[in-house]
């Protein structure tokens, strides 16, 4: 029995596999079956500094506001970082120099909770 369906497809369950998708009609390569929003959005545990806008890889680059890694002025004011840098900057917490830009970085750990 179906959990959900929709037009192009069902969510199916089973005891062997669990939730399941079976299409309904045939698929084009890349057609976008559906669309989900994450539960939460970061770095993963141990990543490397990223860009606290887009989480691209940084180096030596940080928001004059807060003192994180940011990779451009685009993302010093994406949504994504400004509810952080807010919190960071009144907290005057910064990020801490680091040598090697590539190697992990346990102090972004703290904000995906965030």
């Amino acid at each position: 029995m179906a959990e959900i369906q929709s037009s192009n497809y069902d969510v199916l369950r089973n005891e062997k596999y669990g939730r399941y998708l079976v299409a309904n009609k045939d698929l084009d390569s890349g057609e976008l079956i559906f669309t989900d929003m994450p539960f939460a959005v970061g770095p993963k545990p141990d990543s490397p500094p990223l860009c606290l806008g887009c989480y691209a890889p940084v180096e030596n680059s940080l928001c004059s506001r807060c003192g994180w890694p940011i990779c451009s002025p685009e993302c010093k004011t994406a949504a994504s970082h400004l509810n952080e840098c807010e919190v960071f900057s009144a907290a005057n917490v910064r990020f801490q120099s680091v040598e090697d830009w590539t190697a992990s970085s346990p102090q972004l750990d703290c904000i995906t909770p965030l």
